[in-house]
């Protein structure tokens, strides 16, 4: 063993931890009321965050209640809603139904009047042709085949089929 040592270990080591445990010491006593009062506000700190937890996992447990209350009633009214829909829908079907009928009814009647008013037209009007040529045929055969004579004898014979009409 050297002067140096104590037991094999160097006394240089030996100050050192004695230093270093009066350093320890020193700073334990000054510090300790810091420390403590750090620790104190970090537990009360997560004591009242852990509370504030607690409340907030109560409310949200208590809305999400309620929010399946909601949906429960969301899904009783949708079934509701989808069969009033669809009932308003059926009943919208017939009237729609109902209303083409009616319309083709009436474009029906209205194309049968429009097609008996344009044949009585054409009727009237192959009338109406009919009798102007045969005013021009009988007035080119009166004028060619008929003499003053046989015209006048004709006038009379017209004239007494009417009452009133002196010859």
């Amino acid at each position: 063993m050297t002067p140096h040592q104590v037991d094999g270990v160097p006394k240089v080591v030996i100050w050192q931890a004695i230093n270093l445990i009066i350093l320890f010491s020193v700073l334990a006593y000054y510090t300790k009321a810091k420390i403590v009062g750090l620790f104190s506000e970090r537990r009360a700190t997560y004591i009242k965050a852990a509370e504030k937890s607690k409340k907030l996992q109560a409310e949200a447990e208590k809305s999400l209640l309620d929010i399946k209350h909601k949906l429960d009633l969301l899904s009783s009214f949708t079934a509701e809603n989808i069969a009033r829909v669809r009932a308003e829908a059926a009943d919208l079907k017939k009237m729609m139904i109902n209303d083409a009928v009616e319309a083709a009814r009436r474009i029906r009647e209205e194309a049968k009047s429009t097609a008996e008013v344009e044949a009585m037209k054409a009727h009237r009007a192959v009338k109406n042709q009919a009798i102007a040529e045969s005013m021009k045929l009988a007035r080119q055969v009166l004028t060619k085949d008929i003499g003053k004579e046989d015209h006048q004898k004709l006038q009379n014979d017209f004239t007494k089929g009417f009452p009133g009409v002196n010859a």
